[in-house]
């Protein structure tokens, strides 16, 4: 959930950016598809710490038309099952931009809870921008599940 992307990316880093997190063990890169196999946007793990049994959590749909659809949600709700159940992590969380209702919204559905706000976090469009920290625990994502 991370919007500070600052310089224009060309195709060969992103594939050297993609071959690395592949290889990496404390990342974890999913694309998000329609059921007709359309891709939509992509989902990670970063920063995975795995004596601590936590992670950042991240997630883009970038493709305008497919946003409100629940494809969020229910991708997040995925990476949490897996994050959750086949890694044994403990604790996911997030930033997201204050003004990203959509986002919340997502991550709200999905379990994510409110930790706090980092007061002009972000510096997007020649403005600040408050970033709202979510996250979530194995054991609330266990009761939410059942």
């Amino acid at each position: 959930m991370n919007s500070s992307v600052a310089f224009p990316v060309f195709w060969e880093g992103e594939e050297k950016w993609l071959e690395q997190k592949v290889q990496a063990k404390d990342s974890l890169v999913l694309a998000v598809e329609t059921k007709q196999e359309k891709h939509i946007g992509n989902l990670n793990l970063e920063s995975i710490d795995w004596i601590s049994r936590s992670a950042v959590g991240g997630i883009m749909i970038g493709d305008k038309e497919e946003w409100n659809q629940g494809y969020a949600t229910e991708a997040e709700k995925l990476l949490l099952a897996h994050a959750f159940g086949a890694l044994n992590l403990n604790r996911i969380h997030a930033h997201i931009v204050a003004g990203n209702a959509g986002s919340v919204r997502a991550a709200e559905k999905a379990g994510f809870q409110k930790e706090g706000v980092l007061r002009e976090h972000l510096f997007k469009n020649n403005r600040y921008h408050d970033v709202i920290a979510v996250g979530i625990l194995k054991q609330d994502w266990e009761k939410l599940s059942q």
